[in-house]
């Protein structure tokens, strides 16, 4: 057993002995298992928890590479137990209890995203991994997302500002009232002409799998699966590529990362193909879910200073937004539009 990483869960991965007791299960993953506790919070909400293991399934059922949920000796895709809360029963201290939702999933062997070298070609088939999988979710349904969303919701973003106070330097705060705003005036008026449906919503370095693949070149990878739909709404396409975007330039050293997160376009427009007005909002869009990860990461470290993870898009994360920024509308659609257009010759 060892601990995966994480924001607000905690993920073990295990192994197991072939001998079991388990009359749902015929032979057990040689790959092992991940055991995820669900934090507290979203743990009270079994509707939540329910709604996102049918979208799990679905996207499973289409070929879409994720773990699934296993059945526990009872018949179980989950279970709420009472876990003690770390820290307490110290010095005579009484020790206090929170009851999470514990689920077993099956684990897909491989790598994730960040630890792979960022070429174009991984940059354009993480883009079409993540196109694909939004044209197979356009037959999911669950009453559930009608209503569903979160502060990590792209629809949220103007909620940001409640949180900004945790940047420390004033230069980015400001930078970071700005994108706001420019996402109120250039995004939020256009939402219905905007395409919508499922999305995953957190298309991030820590999310995508890659595997090696068997070309003699060293630093060839192909993605093998997709992890935790934690974040999944129904929502715009347009954001769910913005994100894939953040995130591919955030960790890009190979190719400067608005050239990758171009390719990473190239290859989600080749699955869904994306409106003019789509295109010309998906700047401001990028901008804006770089604010989110930076505000966010710094908000939830002011409250837990010993949780590093939060911040680590932080180091990279300030200087891509800047230079996005910084680059005009006109010039980044062109650079984009050119970066395409190879892909269609």
């Amino acid at each position: 057993m060892k601990e995966l990483n994480s924001y607000d869960d905690r993920n073990y991965f295990i192994t197991v002995k072939q001998e079991h007791s388990n009359p749902h299960m015929d032979t057990p993953s040689p790959d092992g298992y991940v055991l995820k506790i669900l934090n507290s919070m979203d743990s009270k909400n079994l509707d939540y928890v329910e709604a996102m293991q049918s979208l799990i399934l679905h996207a499973w059922e289409n070929d879409i590479q994720t773990t699934r949920p296993v059945l526990s000796v009872s018949g179980k895709l989950m279970h709420v137990e009472e876990i003690p809360v770390e820290g307490s029963g110290k010095e005579d201290s009484p020790v206090k209890t929170k009851k999470h939702i514990v689920r077993l999933f099956t684990y897909i062997p491989g790598d994730i995203l960040v630890k792979a070298p960022y070429t174009a070609s991984l940059c354009y088939t993480v883009g079409k991994y993540a196109g694909g999988l939004d044209r197979k979710l356009k037959t999911f349904y669950n009453s559930f997302y009608e209503n569903h969303g979160n502060i990590w919701s792209m629809k949220n973003l103007p909620k940001l500002s409640e949180f900004v106070y945790a940047v420390e330097d004033s230069s980015d705060r400001q930078l970071v009232n700005d994108v706001l705003q420019k996402f109120n005036e250039e995004v939020i008026p256009y939402y219905e002409e905007f395409q919508k449906g499922m999305i995953h919503g957190d298309l991030n370095e820590q999310n995508i799998l890659v595997r090696r693949t068997e070309s003699p070149a060293d630093d060839m990878y192909d993605v093998c699966g997709i992890i935790d739909f934690g974040d999944a709404t129904f929502s715009y396409y347009l954001f769910e590529i913005a994100i894939v975007i953040c995130y591919i330039m955030i960790d890009s050293t190979v190719l400067e990362p608005l050239i990758a997160g171009g390719h990473a376009l190239a290859g989600y427009v080749s699955e869904m193909a994306l409106t003019e007005r789509e295109l010309a909002a998906l700047r401001v869009c990028v901008a804006g879910r770089l604010c989110q990860s930076l505000v966010m990461g710094a908000y939830t470290y002011s409250l837990n200073p010993t949780n590093n993870y939060v911040v680590t898009t932080a180091v990279r994360g300030w200087p891509c937004l800047r230079a996005l920024w910084s680059t005009s509308p006109e010039i980044l659609h062109q650079r984009w539009h050119s970066i395409i257009s190879t892909y269609n010759n």
